[in-house]
């Protein structure tokens, strides 16, 4: 597009010749039409420059005065056609780097939702495209820590602007003092009601004796460390372990601290049911009878070097039979019928 520079024609001043160095009043007359017709012509082009930007924003479209209400000379005509020519090509090469810059949010957006777990945790908003509203599109992963683990991905389309509020609650009418004094005119004093008569005291019974309170089986059994907090002190140094990996340390050493902190989290949660399932507090047979069998499953498969499927009927037989027996010894623990978990 040519610069609007470029298509003005700047009127050509009188020169000396004229008879007695003044302009003639029709070549002046016709100069200033046509700086009025450029200005009107620029000033269009930018308000329809405007219009189209809408609803982009943070541009300048201001063009400063040349003084007050006055009519002006020809030179403060040119000077006003030379700053709205300026800010028309200011605003239009703004406005094309932004479209650059929106198409590009749009391949991003193609790109997000074809794979989504090659631009995690990217969010881009009605905004960046250059369109009205609060939307936005955000990849997240699936089924939160199961997705970051398994790299399920999804690319979430928000719903829109929030509500609004809701209305202002209605104002309490005051009552004014004289409606008042009204009312307390109107009441009618009560008469006092009697006094009921005094129950009869009853009889003074004897303190039963005091019966010795049998152990509650339903008490939280106590840590043998007493009430220092060693299990979630173990817990939060799995938990850090397990982020760095993941999220702060590549390669090899990453995957090594990934896996370490969630051993030692595990450890410390089996701890807790171990201790609960053996006081007869709470059933866990379900859970440690598992920890047994992929502790066999994975020691059969490394170690004694057998074929998976070997190794896995093997576990399910160690973790039924584990089972059996946990669930056995919490009833005798609890010393009542449980439901098993």
């Amino acid at each position: 597009m040519p610069s609007a520079l470029d298509q003005i024609t700047a009127p050509t001043a009188p020169g000396p010749e004229t008879l007695g160095g003044t302009v003639p009043a029709g070549a002046e007359r016709r100069a200033r039409d046509d700086l009025r017709r450029q200005i009107a012509d620029l000033d269009r082009r930018l308000g329809e420059l405007f219009a189209s930007a809408f609803p982009r924003s943070g541009l300048d479209w201001g063009v400063g005065a040349v003084g007050g209400p006055r009519v002006l000379s020809t030179g403060e005509l040119e000077r006003v056609r030379d700053a709205l020519a300026v800010r028309l090509r200011d605003a239009q090469a703004e406005l094309a780097r932004r479209a650059e810059v929106e198409e590009a949010n749009r391949g991003l957006i193609e790109r997000m939702i074809a794979a989504p777990e090659r631009h995690r945790w990217v969010i881009v908003s009605n905004e960046d495209i250059g369109e009205r509203g609060c939307r936005h599109w955000h990849s997240r992963p699936r089924w939160g820590i199961l997705g970051i683990l398994f790299n399920w991905w999804r690319v979430r389309l928000s719903s829109g602007c929030p509500l609004a509020a809701g209305l202002r609650p209605p104002a309490t009418r005051v009552t004014a003092p004289s409606e008042m004094a009204k009312k307390r005119r109107k009441r009618r004093p009560r008469a006092p009601a009697a006094a009921p008569a005094a129950a009869p005291k009853p009889a003074a019974k004897r303190p039963a004796a005091k019966v010795p309170r049998k152990p509650i089986a339903d008490e939280r059994p106590p840590a043998p460390w007493g009430s220092f907090p060693l299990v979630e002190l173990v817990v939060l140094f799995g938990l850090v372990l397990f982020v760095a990996g993941f999220f702060l340390v590549d390669g090899e050493r990453g995957t090594q601290l990934f896996a370490t902190g969630l051993v030692i989290a595990s450890l410390a949660g089996l701890e807790l049911s171990i201790r609960e399932h053996f006081a007869g507090y709470r059933s866990h047979s379900t859970l440690l009878a598992a920890a047994v069998a992929v502790a066999v499953m994975l020691g059969l498969y490394y170690l004694a070097d057998l074929s998976p499927t070997a190794s896995l009927a093997a576990g399910a037989g160690v973790g039924a039979l584990c089972f059996w027996a946990l669930a056995r010894t919490f009833q005798n623990r609890a010393g009542r019928m449980v439901k098993l978990r």
